[in-house]
């Protein structure tokens, strides 16, 4: 047995709690999630406990990483409010309030896709795809149709108009495209048809670093059929969070660095001086760094 019956019952609540969260039906969640709408049933009504053959151990891992549960507690993140998240959910919930459109290209490693998962995690009708494992135009519909629950088999045009049909009906519903530059052309062309279908009915949010900017300058520049109109419907302008002035960037995610050790925990000057000055000697490059030396200094403690 990989988990224990309390880790369990642990992830079974947190899945229940995230399909209630999205939106969707049990069965639409389901699909979504490439899970049968069995083993939903078998979660919410807790089948598993008096037939254990029902929910494998393969079924459990798929679950818990689906809810990002881990048993350690070194591992364990606690989501901090930066100024990168503060903003991030200001655009997010503006795109999906009023239907917005808009394009976010920023520095890698500053938190834009663990906020845009936090808001879709907690919001409903909320939609994230990471493009980055769906680059071409049959993958990118077959995502955006399991991700809205519809079965994701049979014709891509079909699909298309069923994805685009159900959006429709939704309430507010907002899609966010992580990674979007990693779209080949005939997938990300189809945004220009997915507004046309939705425009007024639902938010877009395309997210990136500079491969989405240049990809999209590019494709301008020489002229590449349909680039420009699809940058017309978003606004024909790119959102930036993080400062381009040298010093009031190093300000900007430093003070992030402190509000990420804030909410972890890390309250020993030394440790955290430590670790500011670790990200400083990286150039400031990539946040991710910060987590890395919050694990580093939880196993020590464990350790001792």
């Amino acid at each position: 047995m990989i988990f224990t019956l309390t880790e369990k019952e642990t992830i079974g609540k947190r899945l229940v709690e995230r399909q209630e969260t999205s939106g969707l039906s049990q069965a639409a969640f389901a699909r979504a999630n490439e899970m049968s709408p069995a083993d939903m049933s078998n979660i919410r009504g807790e089948k598993w406990k008096e037939q254990p053959h029902l929910v494998g151990d393969m079924k459990w891992i798929k679950f818990a990483r689906l809810v990002d549960f881990t048993r350690k507690a070194e591992l364990e993140w606690k989501t901090a409010q930066t100024n990168v998240k503060r903003q991030i959910d200001a655009q997010l919930n503006a795109c999906k309030n009023y239907s917005f459109t808009a394009i976010l290209c920023d520095d890698a490693g500053v938190g834009k896709t663990y906020a845009c998962k936090a808001f879709a995690a907690t919001n409903p009708h909320v939609y994230y795809i990471d493009c980055s494992n769906c680059r071409t135009r049959i993958r990118f519909v077959r995502a955006i149709a399991r991700a809205v629950g519809i079965n994701a088999d049979g014709k891509i045009d079909d699909l298309f108009e069923s994805a685009m049909y159900v959006l429709g009906l939704i309430d507010r519903p907002l899609l966010i495209l992580d990674e979007a530059g990693d779209l080949e052309d005939k997938a990300f062309l189809e945004l220009k048809r997915m507004y046309n279908n939705l425009e007024g009915q639902c938010g877009f949010y395309l997210v990136g670093a500079d491969g989405l900017k240049k990809k999209i300058e590019r494709g301008e520049a020489v002229r590449k059929v349909g680039f420009t109109e699809v940058f017309s419907r978003f606004g024909k302008k790119f959102t930036k969070i993080v400062p381009v002035e040298p010093e009031e960037r190093r300000q900007f995610l430093i003070e992030m660095a402190h509000s990420l050790l804030d909410a972890n925990g890390i309250s020993d000057r030394n440790s955290r001086q430590d670790i500011i000055r670790t990200i400083c000697l990286n150039g400031l490059k990539d946040l991710r760094t910060v987590k890395r030396e919050v694990i580093k200094i939880r196993i020590k403690k464990e350790a001792c």
